[in-house]
């Protein structure tokens, strides 16, 4: 209860899933492979990873 009335509303939607994507996206913007990052994701084919590539290129136009 202490916890919830600390965090302001918006953070409410936050979900721990969110943090791989923040990874994800971060690390593809800084350089990493996307082998690499597939891997460290744990993912079993990196077609997952395209997803953030292709948010990344959609982003940037």
């Amino acid at each position: 209860m202490l916890l919830a009335s600390a965090i302001p509303d918006k953070a409410c939607h936050f979900r721990c899933h969110d943090l791989r994507h923040t990874y994800a996206i971060r690390a593809l913007q800084q350089g990493a492979s996307i082998y690499d990052v597939s891997q460290q994701l744990g993912q079993s084919s990196v077609k997952t990873t395209e997803i953030y590539v292709a948010w990344l290129s959609h982003r940037i136009r």
